[in-house]
């Protein structure tokens, strides 16, 4: 529309309720197992992309089927802006709108009207909430000035044109993008290894060979490291029996139990001069040296305050790297909790989510803090590692391969702190922990400036994108033809062929069978997958014949069997782009 609010010459307006009417055919997919299934998570927000098909055979819930030509508009969380036309048939979730286009009206256009900014703004402001969810009848409200039926093909056209440009570009800066990520990822597997200072430890152990200084012997300072763990709890015992009065009991020096290395299967040969070593043995003598945080009511989300010493939460660990998401507590508090204290240099471990383990290492300037419970502090014996080589050696694909069957969950992720201590780290000689991390530093820099320019070029793209759309539909796009037939007489067009099918007699109904109280509702089980696929809780609910028109009591009973069903661990919840998903437990 032109800023001065006047229409282009031949365009009307309208309304979306006006030039479109949702499709309502609902069916099972058992009933056409040989159509594609498109739900949710098979479209890409906000770029009209299909990025994948499923099978019907593999979905239970009912579906809404689909015609070439149809638009498919998500209702779950409008702001994604999920809008698609299919050039083939098939079903979709339930969380989609499926709007059939008339003579005259071109389903592209349709598609691209819906995914432009104005009307993602519209259809975000109608409700809120976590998961907003808008209906036909409130988007169908939405204004749409429309073109001629001719000028609509040469829009789409063009649209077509910039936007393959366009999306070219962007596919190849998520690929460097992409190419960035898996090179991060080579360069922290070959640091741990050993390769990427392979060159710089053979030179240095040949100058030491040519009388040059020697090499540092690392099992030699992990003996000594060990020997001070011994003097420090001795110290400590000795002192308590003098706090009671006692005198040592003969044998008591027996009672030490060493850090070991007791995860020692399979361990694979290191380069010269390195050793392994558990967590726990590199970690400072102190009882609380490797700690988790305080549970249950001594730490609620109830004690945050907007100022004061930090938590340490799940949220600020990312992949290697400290995310500055600010919580506070009171003094008062926190000087109840400094056993589980964090300070600069301090390695902190995600035991709970994806991708585990996950790690970072405190930044100045974050203490005074203390660690939230799920996640597990590690103060390292800086004269034995450097507490960036165990962050790096912590993020490696190295070891997530390595423990990832220690990993217990499927919705829910979890390592325990028991595990995390016994976890065997490659423990190269001091001087080598430095240069590799001068080398990788150097290297990640020239990673981040990259995908930081990546990044600003995505942004620009999308900027592009927006403003190309917003100028599709100003009458400007294209040239217009005064032969063109008026969007006035295709409007006139599309309501006497809707008012025709409106005085159709419509086919009867057949009569509802009352079903008894106890199979109003299908089983969970009946429904979910065998396989174990996940599926939406909304598909969930759907399959299960609650809708709408269900009563509180049904929804609230359907909870309640769900939530027994994961305590008998019968199925598992998810959660994916702030969606939950339930799948069915199957032994493996």
């Amino acid at each position: 529309m032109s800023k001065s609010n006047a229409l282009p010459n031949g365009w009307s307006l309208t309304t979306l309720a006006e030039i479109a009417q949702p499709r309502e055919e609902r069916i099972l997919p058992v009933d056409f197992p040989s159509l594609p299934y498109i739900g949710m998570e098979q479209v890409e927000p906000h770029t009209t992309r299909i990025i994948g098909r499923l099978s019907s055979g593999s979905v239970r819930s009912s579906c809404m089927r689909f015609y070439p030509g149809d638009v498919l508009y998500g209702r779950l969380r409008p702001y994604l802006n999920k809008v698609i036309a299919p050039d083939f048939e098939g079903l979709a979730s339930a969380e989609f709108i499926v709007l059939p286009t008339l003579d005259g009206l071109s389903s592209l256009f349709l598609m691209y009207r819906l995914n432009s900014r104005d009307f993602v703004e519209f259809a975000n402001s109608l409700n809120s909430g976590d998961r907003p969810r808008v209906s036909f009848s409130q988007i169908g409200k939405f204004p749409v000035e429309l073109p001629p039926a001719n000028e609509q093909t040469r829009i789409v056209a063009k649209l077509q044109k910039l936007l393959s440009d366009l999306d070219s570009s962007m596919a190849e800066l998520r690929a460097t993008k992409t190419k960035l990520a898996h090179y991060r990822k080579s360069l922290l597997k070959s640091a741990v290894e050993g390769k990427l200072s392979q060159d710089w430890r053979e030179e240095r152990l040949a100058q030491a060979k040519a009388g040059g200084p020697p090499v540092e012997n690392s099992d030699q300072i992990l003996r000594k490291a060990l020997v001070k763990h011994r003097e420090y709890w001795e110290a400590r015992q000795l002192a308590k029996y003098t706090e009671n009065g006692k005198h040592p009991p003969k044998g008591w020096q027996d009672k030490y139990h060493a850090p070991t290395l007791s995860d020692t299967d399979n361990l694979s040969s290191l380069p010269e001069g390195w050793i392994w070593a558990s967590i726990e043995q590199c970690a400072l003598p102190e009882a609380s040296s490797i700690t988790d945080g305080p549970f249950g009511s001594n730490l609620k989300s109830t004690h945050y305050r907007d100022f004061g010493p930090r938590v340490i939460r799940l949220q600020n660990i990312g992949d290697g790297e400290f995310i500055d998401a600010k919580v506070h507590i009171s003094e008062e508090h926190y000087a109840e909790l400094t056993k589980h204290s964090v300070e600069t240099g301090d390695v902190v471990v995600a035991m709970l989510g994806d991708n585990l383990p996950k790690a970072c290492v405190i930044p100045v300037g974050v203490s005074p803090a203390i660690v939230k419970a799920d996640c597990v502090r590690i103060r390292v014996n800086k004269n034995l590692i450097l507490p960036s080589f165990l962050n790096y050696y912590l993020n490696s694909q190295t070891l997530k391969d390595r423990v990832s069957s220690l990993i217990k969950g499927v919705g829910r992720p979890r390592i325990n702190i028991g595990n995390i201590r016994e976890i065997c780290v490659p423990l190269p000689p001091l001087e080598e922990q430095i240069e590799i991390q001068r080398m990788l530093t150097d290297k990640f820099r020239e990673i981040d400036e990259k995908t930081k320019s990546t990044n600003i070029s995505l942004i620009q793209c999308d900027a592009q994108r927006k403003k190309i759309l917003d100028s599709a539909f100003s009458g400007q796009f294209v040239d217009q033809n005064p032969e063109d037939e008026p969007a006035s007489v295709l409007l006139e067009r599309i309501r006497q062929t809707r008012q025709e099918r409106e005085d159709q007699p419509r086919p009867k109904r057949k009569p509802r069978i009352k079903k008894e109280e106890g199979e109003r509702v299908k089983p969970i089980l009946e429904v979910l997958p065998d396989t174990g696929e996940p599926m939406s809780a909304a598909d969930l609910l759907s399959g299960c014949g609650l809708g709408t028109a269900s009563t509180a009591a049904d929804i609230e009973a359907f909870y309640i069997k769900l939530r027994n069903l994961y305590q008998q661990k019968a199925v598992n919840v998810a959660r994916k782009d702030a969606e939950d998903y339930v799948f069915r437990v199957v032994d493996s």
